[in-house]
């Protein structure tokens, strides 16, 4: 009797059987030792009530000696390498051994059915049916071997009480009818829970197979794109350094206006694609781990002051103020400088970008949690950001959608920050202003070493 429908897949079929087998086996272990048990208490009830005295020893001795064969079947298909080969010859051993053990209990009502004088009999069918309830679980996996148990167990009972002329025993006779079909019936749909169960098992480890090796693909996939953008990088840079190497010298050295105008073009647009390959570089450095960082004790505000000073012309052009809040002897912070000067300069670029004409901005430096933390805030007076967007800017080549008809840029600048930023074991995050405009936040610990110990 089979309890695993047809499927397309041959293997996979075999693999279910196999572990139905498996499943069968291992909570046999413990049927075996309840049967063990059961059969003594049996045998110090009955063994005076049925003669020869001899035969309840023999039963007895009968009974666990099947038990041990079934053991022993379970030792060898542990150690069989081509299990799934012989799934038909384990089958039928397995459904002959649980027919063996079901036959021999059943004797209980049969053969040695005590005499109806004794009073023993009702003892004998309750016997028997607690035997056959507690044997569904462990025989449930594997239908062949729960039919070979209960048919052997319970038809021979129910023939043997049906030709008795006794009243009683021809209703036990119908009674244990009505048990075989509700066991059979539960069984079945016992077994079929058992088998969507191992199937689903069985798919879901194979989706997480497939979605670990696709994970596995894609990281391959994307250290070779972050090694292939940082090689990229690196070679686009010498030739762009040329171009506008060539281009100043150009300017300088011509006296026509028109050319002057055409090589300042050239400079500018060869300024933003430098810009744009020293972004990429960057990030492809820091995604694949390839950059190294620095650290030393730094002064923060030395690191904005520079900052400011490089982003000077561009204030002035745009007429801004910016205003530094922090104290006299700032901390220092451990840090690599050149790094962190990168994210001050690319915050406050973003700030001057996005400051209307003639507003001010506003950078301030204070020590944080419990004076281990320190925080840098550079708050602007540009559009904002939608809320739904506060955590989105940070990733790679994401820009605000306030930003993107404007003065945004490649949306690698926020990204490398981030990066940067972590590094050093520290956050960055914006939020907005309630009078108007964004602030970028940065917080570092002052000790490194301390901040990644705790």
């Amino acid at each position: 009797m089979s309890d695993v429908p047809a499927m397309r897949d041959p293997a996979l079929a075999a693999r279910v059987r196999d572990i139905q087998l498996g499943e069968h086996l291992a909570k046999s272990q413990r049927a075996h030792l309840a049967s063990f048990l059961a059969s003594i208490l049996a045998f110090a009830v009955m063994h005076e009530h049925i003669a020869p005295a001899w035969a309840m020893y023999t039963w007895m001795l009968a009974l666990n000696a099947v038990s041990l064969i079934r053991i022993g079947f379970y030792a060898q298909w542990l150690r069989d390498g081509e299990r799934l080969a012989h799934m038909r010859r384990w089958e039928l051993l397995f459904a002959l051994g649980a027919g063996g053990s079901g036959a021999i209990w059943g004797l209980l009502c049969t053969a040695l059915l005590p005499t109806e004088g004794s009073g023993m009999w009702p003892v004998a069918v309750l016997c028997v049916m607690g035997v056959a309830a507690g044997g569904v679980l462990s025989l449930s996996p594997l239908m062949s071997a729960f039919a070979a148990f209960y048919l052997c167990l319970l038809l021979p009972c129910v023939i043997n009480f049906g030709m008795q002329a006794s009243l009683p025993k021809r209703s036990v006779a119908l009674v244990l009818a009505v048990f075989i079909c509700t066991l059979v019936v539960n069984g079945r749909r016992a077994a079929r829970e058992v088998r969507e169960l191992i199937v689903a098992r069985l798919e879901l480890a194979a989706a997480v197979d497939e979605a670990q090796s696709a994970r596995r693909s894609a990281e391959e996939a994307n250290r070779a794109k972050s090694l292939f953008l940082a090689n990229m990088s690196h070679e686009l840079r010498t030739p762009m350094h040329a171009i506008l190497g060539f281009s100043q010298l150009g300017s300088d050295r011509t006296k026509d206006q028109k050319l002057v105008d055409y090589f300042n073009r050239i400079y500018t647009s060869g300024s933003r694609l430098l810009a744009l390959i020293n972004d990429l570089l960057d990030f492809s450095k820091l995604e694949a781990g390839r950059m190294e960082l620095s650290f030393h004790p730094q002064s923060l505000r030395m690191i904005i002051e520079a900052a400011i000073r490089e982003a000077e012309p561009l204030i002035h052009e745009r007429g801004l103020s910016v205003i530094v809040q922090a104290t006299e002897k700032s901390p220092l912070v451990v840090c690599d400088g050149f790094r962190i000067g990168q994210v001050a300069r690319n915050l406050l670029a973003n700030a001057v970008k996005f400051t209307a004409q003639g507003s001010e901005i506003t950078l301030s430096l204070s020590v944080i949690g419990e004076g281990r933390m320190v925080r840098l805030v550079i708050a602007d007076q540009g559009p904002g950001i939608p809320e739904n967007e506060l955590e989105s800017i940070f990733d790679e080549f994401v820009q605000s959608t306030k930003t993107l008809t404007g003065a945004g840029g490649t949306g690698l600048g926020l990204a490398i920050c981030r990066r940067i930023v972590v590094a050093h074991h520290g956050r960055i995050y914006a939020r907005n202003r309630p009078e108007g405009g964004a602030e970028m936040l940065v917080e570092l610990p002052l000790n490194l070493h301390e901040t990644a110990e705790t």
